[in-house]
Parts: structure tokens; C-alpha cells; sequence
């Protein structure tokens, strides 16, 4: 239980930072593309 509860919520701190970077990756080159015109 307690492997595969560690397992997983390295699964989704992982995760969250892979969307947080991917977010701001999109904010920052989109918002210069789109906003900055």
C-alpha cells in the first residue's frame, strides 16, 4: 500500500510539473505570438 501510494503520487508531482512548465512554455511563446502583435 504504502509503495504503491508513494508510486503513484510521484506519478502526479511529476505530472503537474510536466503541465505547469508545458503551460507556462505556452503562455509565454503563444502570449509573445498572439497578444504581442
Amino acid at each position: 500500500m504504502n509503495s504503491k501510494r508513494g508510486y503513484l503520487s510521484d506519478i502526479l508531482d511529476n505530472s503537474f510539473v510536466y503541465i505547469n512548465i508545458n503551460l507556462y512554455l505556452v503562455i509565454y511563446i503563444g502570449g509573445k505570438n498572439e497578444f504581442f502583435k
